[in-house]
């Protein structure tokens, strides 16, 4: 599954170059430092969905914590393109990351990226419970190559 999950970001510079953006944002987003954009952005999440969403920094070796963390871009998007119209002049918000919360690619990029790795974060929250035999890695991954073969021939 990682080797797979690698060639996406190897082949598609576009993704690499989005998925590089979102983990530098998620980074600013999560760091104490930026305690007041953090707090401005949660009370934007709350008054737009009623919710506080948090953003997740990935880890190297688990492609999971990736998706968790695009998905989070997902559920934040209205939020973190308010905030930055709305804090626009405001120095609480480094020039990088206000480049990819305003970028239409960016957007278009993370969707299709966390649309790649759903099946994959799926099987793999499967595979990792106790009880997993070698069927069930070989249907999963069996599975997860039709979805493609299926999405390409459509």
């Amino acid at each position: 599954a990682n080797l797979c999950i690698g060639d996406i970001f190897r082949y598609s510079l576009q993704y690499k170059r989005a998925a590089e953006q979102a983990i530098e944002t998620a980074a600013y987003f999560t760091d104490r430092r930026h305690s007041k954009a953090i707090s401005l952005l949660r009370n934007e999440q709350q008054r737009i969905y009623k919710t506080i969403y948090s953003f997740v920094r990935p880890v190297i070796t688990c492609w999971n914590s990736y998706y968790y963390c695009f998905a989070a871009f997902n559920r934040s998007k209205r939020a973190l393109q308010l905030y930055s119209i709305l804090y626009l002049n405001s120095n609480e918000l480094s020039s990088k990351v206000r480049t990819a919360i305003n970028s239409v690619a960016f957007w278009k990029n993370i969707d299709e990226i966390t649309d790649c790795l759903l099946p994959f974060v799926s099987i793999l929250d499967y595979l990792q419970h106790d009880a997993t035999n070698l069927f069930d890695v070989t249907y999963s991954f069996t599975y997860v190559a039709q979805q493609y073969e299926d999405e390409t021939d459509g």
